[in-house]
């Protein structure tokens, strides 16, 4: 997070475990590969049957995209871009977004492997891009 402090100043950056419900406990598969990591269980287990040694669970609390947005952006600030990268909860937690209180003009959703669920949010945002 230093260099995004560094070379980003005016961006704000988080490293915090995102779910649909503020407060639930989320278990995070950590792999030797940190592409691998993530939240979805059936995602983990097939990371391990292809040989990728998991390092270790956590149990981390999560928050809303809501609750962080209400804790970190200034008042009055627009989002102009939005970077979700949620270890397999993109979809989920992109949905759940309230884009009526925190619009957003451009979203990335990385690594979506749920880009079908998605399809209903780009006419709310048709400038949703997928990688």
């Amino acid at each position: 997070m230093t260099a995004f402090r560094i070379l980003r100043p005016g961006d704000v950056n988080l490293e915090a475990c995102l779910s649909t419900r503020d407060g639930a406990e989320v278990t995070y598969f950590m792999f030797e590969q940190p592409e691998c990591n993530t939240v979805d269980s059936n995602v983990a287990e097939a990371v391990e049957r292809r040989g990728v040694r998991l390092i270790c669970r956590k149990i981390l609390p999560s928050r809303t995209l809501a609750a962080c947005l209400d804790e970190y952006l200034p008042a009055r600030t627009g989002i102009d871009f939005l970077s979700i990268d949620a270890e397999g909860m993109d979809a989920a937690i992109l949905i759940a977004h309230d884009g009526d209180r925190y619009p957003d003009r451009v979203h990335l959703i990385m690594g979506n492997r749920d880009i079908n669920k998605l399809r209903m949010q780009f006419e709310l945002c048709p400038h949703t891009l997928e990688n």
